[in-house]
Formats: structure tokens, C-alpha cells, sequence
């Protein structure tokens, strides 16, 4: 008998971290009767939805920003009549600390058992009051989950305190990430990048990357390295301020902004170092896939120390410039070799805590 899961997301499908970790799951999904449809707030196409829409899945959208209003969809009346009618087996949250309010919502619509799931350690906004907002939700977790989930014991604490949760690591395809001579070679001479000194980064333009810092200290290894350029993939709603700062160090002709793209693994191949300077993670999904690949990767301390898991890794605070680049100058670079061992010794192998969800939806939809 089919299970059949929703999974409710605070954005569009676009390629980060969480979204990441849904896909996996989605992927794999099928070959254990499981189903699993979408609902996501933005009408705006993501970066996964070809892929989800032509698997026969659904993808629900609930308007939520002014650019919503251009494009044609559902009435939230109308996508509500549908879920009920689905009678879906789990919803599973990935919302964070409004998962709370999810479960509320969705109470009365013929779903049988909530998961609560946290990918963070911190709130992904600034404003105070909205902090408030959310520290109070987050506290009623509790109440309407069946089951809490975490990436990490740190997203779990943030957001369950001292409530039972399950960690349940976000995995990897360790062939795909596994360091490849042939591609970097390919990957660098592709990209003009022959004689240069590479620092890459993977995520979204939002404050908690923390990209000005990143652009600062990529400023003082300038000084140091002539020949280093930045690769930064990914987009977001801050990606202008970025490209104004690099202009104002005039870095404009050192740094790469590639956008979103399709084959991450291969540019972290044609790196040299990878920088993740967050002012929080609730693991920092690409710091696995960059170790993976056999970077040398330096992390604020911000992040989750289960994020190591090669000897490839460093950690610094972001209080200041400075002591970045003797970490980045002084790391023996023509060492780099395959961590896949390590990273699945760690239990970052991406079927391994896949299957451990199924069990989890499997005996969750037993009990009813």
C-alpha cells in the first residue's frame, strides 16, 4: 500500500541546502511506494519543479509575495479541497519554527500524523520583532507534531529544547561528489581558470551566508594571492548588493558570480579552497559536499562542528579579516585526494538516513 507524504516548504524549489535534502528523499522515494507531492509558498517556477512535475507529483502553491499576483494559480481555497481529498498519510514540515502553525492549519484536512523537521540553529530573519514572533511559535511545536526531526543536534536544540527528537543527517551521492582528476582538469581549462588560485562558495544571497565578509576576506587574499579569483554559485535576494560591493574593492574582474547551476559537483572540482563564513548553518549541507570532493574547506565557528567529517576542515570566527588568510595560504594544496571513506564512516552516505525516514513513515502509518 502507497504512503503518501506532503511536504510543505517556506519558499520555492530552489537549489539550497533544504530543498536539497527534500529532492534526496523525493528521488529515492518511489522505489518504497512512497509518494510525495509539494506545497510551497511563491508562484514563481523553481529550480526543481520540471523535475518534480514530470514525476507525476504535485506541486502546491500559495501565493505569499506581490511578484505572485502576475501568474495563474490555484485559489488556497481550492488547493485546500484537493489536499483533503488526498488524504494524505504525513505531512512533513520543513518550515522550521512555523511548523507549528502548519500542523494548525492543516489539522482538519484528513492527514493523519505531522512531522516537525529543523534545518536550522537560528532564525533565517533579522527583524526583532519577528524573531519574537517565531521564539514564541516554536514552543508549540510540541503540541501538534507526531514526531521531531533535526539535521543536526544543534538544529534540534534550537528548535525543540529539551524535547525527543530523531537526527537524521542529510546525505550525499558520494560517487557524484568524489574527488575526479579528469573533471578538474576539464572543469579549470573550461573556465580560464589554469593558473589561478580558486576560492569558491555555494549558497543563497541572504544575510546568513554572510558574503560581505567573504568579499572582505577575499579582499585581503588578493594582496596576498595576484592570481586568486572568487567563484560564488547560487542566487538570492541579495546577489545586487554583492556585485556593488565587489565593485566598490574593485574585485569586478576577480569575481565570478555563476549563478545556479546544474552540476555543482564539478565546480567543486575545479577549486582550490572552499569558504563558508555563515553567521549560522544547521549543518552546512555544502561543506559535506565540498569535503566529499576533496576540498579544503574553512567554516565560521558558527557552524555545526558535525560538519567535519575529513581532516579538510578548519574553523574560524567571523569577529575578524585577518587570521583567514594565513588559514587559506598555508594548507598543502597538491595533497588532494578522496574522502568518500570518510564522509560515509560519518554516516553522510545519502541512502543511509533516507531509509531511515521510510522506516519512520512506514511505522508511523502502521500505527494508524
Amino acid at each position: 500500500m502507497s504512503i503518501n507524504v506532503l511536504f510543505v516548504h517556506g519558499g520555492t524549489l530552489e537549489k539550497a541546502g533544504t530543498e536539497a535534502y527534500m529532492m534526496n528523499v523525493f528521488r529515492q522515494a518511489k522505489a518504497f511506494d512512497i509518494h510525495i507531492d509539494f506545497l510551497v509558498f511563491g508562484c514563481t517556477k523553481g529550480f526543481y519543479d520540471d523535475e518534480i512535475l514530470s514525476s507525476g507529483s504535485i506541486i502546491y502553491r500559495i501565493p505569499y509575495r506581490p511578484i505572485d499576483l502576475k501568474y495563474k494559480h490555484q485559489s488556497i481555497r481550492s488547493i485546500l479541497k484537493t489536499i483533503k481529498n488526498k488524504h494524505y498519510d504525513i505531512l512533513h514540515s520543513h518550515m522550521n519554527a512555523l511548523n507549528h502553525l502548519v500542523f494548525r492549519f492543516f489539522r482538519n484536512m484528513n492527514i493523519k500524523q505531522f512531522i516537525s523537521h529543523s534545518h536550522a540553529n537560528k532564525h533565517f530573519v533579522e527583524n526583532k520583532w519577528l524573531i519574537r514572533f517565531k521564539e514564541h511559535q516554536k514552543t508549540k511545536i510540541k503540541n501538534d507534531a507526531d514526531l521531531m526531526i533535526a539535521c543536526s543536534n544543534e538544529a534540534g536544540e534550537f528548535l525543540y529544547g529539551n524535547q525527543p527528537f530523531i537526527v537524521l543527517k542529510n546525505g550525499i551521492d558520494l560517487e557524484l561528489f568524489d574527488y575526479n582528476e579528469d573533471i578538474r582538469s576539464s572543469m579549470r581549462h573550461t573556465l580560464d581558470l589554469d593558473d589561478k588560485f580558486v576560492v569558491g562558495h555555494a549558497g543563497r544571497f541572504t544575510f546568513e551566508k554572510n558574503h560581505e565578509f567573504l568579499l572582505d576576506v577575499f579582499f585581503e587574499l588578493k594582496k596576498e594571492k595576484e592570481n586568486a579569483v572568487l567563484l560564488l554559485l547560487g542566487t538570492g535576494p541579495l546577489v545586487n548588493d554583492i556585485r556593488q560591493k565587489t565593485v566598490d574593492l574593485n574585485l569586478q574582474s576577480s569575481v565570478h558570480f555563476m549563478g545556479v547551476v546544474d552540476n555543482i559537483e564539478d565546480y567543486y572540482q575545479a577549486m582550490d579552497v572552499f569558504l563558508l563564513p555563515s553567521l549560522f548553518e544547521g549543518l552546512g549541507y555544502v561543506l559535506i559536499e565540498a569535503q566529499s570532493s576533496g576540498l579544503f574547506c574553512i567554516a565560521s565557528t558558527k557552524v555545526p562542528l558535525l560538519s567535519q567529517v575529513s581532516e579538510n576542515i578548519s574553523y574560524l570566527p567571523i569577529d575578524e579579516v585577518k587570521p583567514w588568510i594565513p588559514e587559506i595560504l598555508n594548507h598543502p594544496y597538491n595533497a588532494r585526494k578522496s574522502q568518500a571513506l570518510q564522509i560515509k564512516k560519518h554516516g553522510f552516505d545519502e541512502k543511509t538516513d533516507v531509509y531511515k525516514l521510510f522506516k519512520i513513515y512506514e511505522s508511523m502509518t502502521k500505527e494508524n
